[in-house]
């Protein structure tokens, strides 16, 4: 290079392309007690850290702090306008607000950990896909800023004003609200709603116009908002005000119509949106999550995807199927392989196997405990009959006997006969008295949340052990043996 050693480099740059506005990936801690009055303007301090310090009575405007960590720092009456604070982390921060607003920030994509802010006002900021958790946020009033996709756990709000936010998607789980307002036509546009608005002990309120009213009086009001969204052709808040009047079945059905004009639209953020909203209620079950995929796959492979639309699609869709997979929780799918020793050539193999898929239909739509199934032939020579069937955990062994029950009844019909049931029904009764067993400990040790994620972990568990079991394809027609 030419160039004996750094610092001759370092040295070489700042004679030749002096820039004193760039100074990235600073390294500053100081002493907790100490304060410090610094003026920060115009710079470049991307990916820096700030540890142990308080800046009183300080100044950061328009400074790039990109992806920078501040832990134990505190802001006393320092002015924050107009700063990049973008996919930066801040631990144990405390922000004490000013006479005027913090104005022009961008905090999207950062994390509040265990943070403190205090008379902060916040005004034409971008706070997207950002989280806060267990922080405190008091006497703070945020306006004309954008905070979709932010999520909210675990924290207390304390006369904080939402009144005039863009507020939608965002998420707010498991949070104390000893005062709040939120803008009226908006709270329902809130992954959490259906819980805060319905719980007594929050102080929740909703602000329309110079209004503002409980949050008692807006759910009262619920009946008329479903009506004003549909008018408008708004699915998602319709959904959520469903859930929030425990009216389960028809927020599925709405939450699958705005998807499809979702799809219709090509607005493949607004299907992650619904989808994030069916995971937080644990509405989604094994047959929706398959309708859902289903359609978003249609979709990809019809010719209807513009070019410009495909790295939209490519953006969200391992992120949709992610949260469905994560929320499909409370179904499993069981899945059989039905074997034969008969092909094509034997016209009454052929008969025999059209017959027993049709039966199959014909039984399995009459059953309760079934919420959805397949039946298809994946292979000719010889035959081979798939069987996908959704069922509720709760319904695992019921649905199991009703299958077994059906395949008895059929096989009894013509000369085929079903090979070794008997095995295949031993393996699934001991699965499911170990999982009766692993729930009843769970029911003596546990309670509350910490009980559910813990019989989460268990089905969870049981639903791979019995898709390794189906795989063995234990159940096996064959020809019996025709006399002469």
């Amino acid at each position: 290079m030419g160039f004996d050693s750094y610092d001759n480099v370092l040295r070489y740059l700042y004679l030749n392309y002096p820039d004193n506005r760039v100074n990235n990936n600073k390294y500053i801690i100081g002493n907790e007690n100490e304060e410090i009055k610094e003026h920060f303007r115009f710079l470049s301090m991307k990916q820096s850290v700030f540890k142990n310090i308080q800046y009183v009575d300080g100044l950061f405007e328009n400074v790039a702090l990109t992806g920078s960590t501040f832990e134990n720092v505190k802001f006393k009456n320092t002015k924050l306008i107009g700063n990049s604070f973008a996919n930066s982390y801040f631990y144990n921060t405390e922000i004490y607000g000013t006479r005027s607003y913090f104005s022009g920030n961008n905090f999207s994509q950062s994390s509040f950990e265990q943070c403190f802010l205090y008379n902060v006002k916040l005004i034409r900021s971008g706070v997207l896909n950002s989280v806060y958790h267990r922080c405190n946020i008091i006497n703070s009033k945020f306006r004309g800023s954008t905070f979709e996709g932010t999520q909210f756990i675990d924290c207390t709000f304390d006369n904080c004003d939402f009144s005039n936010l863009n507020i939608d998607y965002t998420l707010f789980s498991k949070n104390t609200f000893r005062k709040i307002i939120f803008p009226f036509y908006q709270i329902a546009y809130i992954i959490g709603a259906a819980d805060f608005i319905t719980d007594e002990n929050q102080i929740v309120c909703a602000k329309a116009g110079d209004k503002v009213v409980s949050a008692k009086e807006y759910f009262s009001q619920s009946d008329k908002l479903i009506l004003y969204y549909l008018d408008k052709k708004e699915y998602f808040p319709v959904c959520n005000l469903l859930i929030a009047k425990h009216m389960y079945v028809q927020a599925k059905e709405y939450l699958l119509t705005g998807i499809n004009d979702e799809i219709e639209n090509k607005n493949f953020r607004m299907i992650s949106n619904y989808c994030r909203l069916a995971k937080y209620h644990n509405i989604v079950d094994e047959a929706l999550k398959q309708k859902i995929i289903e359609l978003m796959d249609n979709f990809a492979k019809s010719d209807s995807m513009p070019e410009s639309q495909i790295n939209s699609y490519l953006t969200y869709i391992g992120n949709i199927k992610n949260i469905l997979n994560e929320g499909a929780r409370s179904t499993v799918t069981l899945n059989y392989v039905i074997r034969t020793n008969t092909n094509k050539y034997d016209e009454k193999g052929v008969e025999y196997v059209n017959n027993l898929v049709n039966e199959l239909n014909r039984e399995l739509s009459s059953k309760e405990n079934i919420q959805g199934f397949e039946v298809k032939i994946t292979n000719h020579s010889p035959f081979e009959i798939a069987i996908a069937i959704i069922t509720l955990l709760s319904a695992l062994p019921a649905s199991i006997d009703s299958v077994m029950n059906i395949i008895t009844k059929i096989k009894t019909k013509g000369e085929y006969e079903l090979v070794d049931p008997d095995a295949y029904k031993k393996n699934i009764g001991l699965e499911i008295e170990n999982l009766k067993l692993k729930i009843s400990e769970l029911h003596e040790k546990y309670s509350g949340e910490e009980l559910n994620n813990r019989i989460s972990e268990v089905t969870q568990t049981l639903q791979t052990d019995l898709e390794e079991l189906y795989d063995k394809d234990i159940m096996i027609y064959k020809i019996k043996k025709r006399t002469k």
